[in-house]
């Protein structure tokens, strides 16, 4: 329609709003950026040193997703692709969001506390990646 025309012609993206909004919290050469992809992590990054990170994000009884989906279809999603019998790695992407999404906005967690658990015990981060939760 028409709105839509409106939004995609200033900024050929449809982020207009968004950067409206955001234009007076991050630095106009970011705010005002041509949109660049991303692409979600490959079936491996989910994998062997970063199951335990999966495991514990979405398998944990207190994972705060669970209020709001069910319990046993998640976990056998995230069993089949930690198992290697499918790839899920966009699934368990999403699902990692949303799980951070409510730990912070719903559970009111710190986010430097709800990643501490992205550093292995000996408090390397884990497979040389920051440790910094995926941006939601």
């Amino acid at each position: 329609g028409p709105k839509t025309k409106r939004y995609f012609a200033k900024t050929r993206d449809g982020k207009l709003l968004l950067r409206r909004a955001m234009e007076r919290h991050i630095p106009a050469e970011i705010a005002q950026a041509e949109k660049r992809g991303f692409s979600a992590p490959d079936a491996s990054w989910f994998r062997k040193e970063s199951a335990s990170y999966v495991r514990r994000r979405l398998l944990e009884s207190d994972t705060p997703i669970y209020d709001y989906l069910d319990r046993s279809t998640v976990r056998g999603l995230v069993e089949e692709h930690l198992d290697g019998r499918e790839n899920r790695r966009l699934l368990i992407w999403s699902l990692l969001s949303i799980e951070q999404w409510c730990r912070t906005f719903l559970v009111g967690e710190d986010l430097a506390d709800s990643t501490s658990d992205l550093h292995t015990r000996e408090g390397e981060p884990v497979s040389g990646r920051s440790s910094h939760a995926p941006s939601l």
